[in-house]
C-alpha cells in the first residue's frame, strides 16, 4: 500500500517534491521494520538527498532523515558510519535549536545509540560520557551515600 501511495505522490507532484521525500521514508521505515534493510537505505538516502535540495541545511526534517538512515545502516552493522550520520544530525540540532530546546524530539535519544555504536566497536567503555551535547543527569546525592532501609525480620 505504501508504494502505491509513494507512485501516486510521484505523479501528482513529480518525482522531486517535499511529499515524495517524505513519503519515501514512509515506505523505507515499513521495509526497515520488515527487514529489507538494502532496500530501506536506498530509500532514505533518497529521501535525504531530497529533503538536503528542498530545505536549509539545518532544518529538523534534514537531521531526521540522518537519523532515519543511522538507524538503519546501525541495524546493518556499519557502525562507523552509524556513529557519522548521528553526529551530523546532533550539529544540525544544536546549530538550528541549540542543546536544551524542549522539543528535540527523536534526536534527543540518538547520543545513546552513538554511544552505543562506539561501545559495539569497542571504542570506549564510557561511550555515552564521550559524545558531544550528550545531556548529563546531574543528582544530587552519590548511590553510595543513600541510607538503605533495613532488611524486615532481621
Amino acid at each position: 500500500m505504501q508504494r502505491e501511495a509513494l507512485a501516486i505522490v510521484k505523479k501528482l507532484n513529480g518525482k522531486e517534491h517535499q511529499d515524495v521525500a517524505f513519503m519515501l521514508t514512509t515506505l523505507a521505515e515499513v521495509l526497515r521494520a520488515e527487514g529489507k534493510l538494502a532496500e530501506a537505505e536506498a530509500m532514505h538516502r533518497e529521501a535525504l538527498t531530497m529533503n538536503k535540495r528542498f530545505l536549509n541545511s539545518e532544518h529538523p526534517r534534514v537531521a531526521a532523515s540522518f537519523v532515519h538512515l543511522a538507524n538503519v545502516i546501525h541495524a546493518q552493522g556499519k557502525l562507523a558510519e552509524a556513529e557519522t550520520l548521528i553526529r551530523e544530525a546532533l550539529a544540525m540540532q544544536r546549530k538550528s535549536r541549540g542543546n536544551e530546546h524542549p522539543g528535540r524530539g527523536q534526536l534527543a535519544q540518538q547520543p545513546g545509540h552513538c554511544a552505543q555504536a562506539r561501545r559495539q566497536r569497542g571504542r570506549e567503555p564510557d561511550a555515552v560520557s564521550r559524545v558531544p551535547g550528550y545531556p548529563r543527569k546531574k543528582t544530587s546525592r552519590r548511590l553510595a551515600d543513600i541510607q538503605r532501609p533495613e532488611p524486615v525480620g532481621q
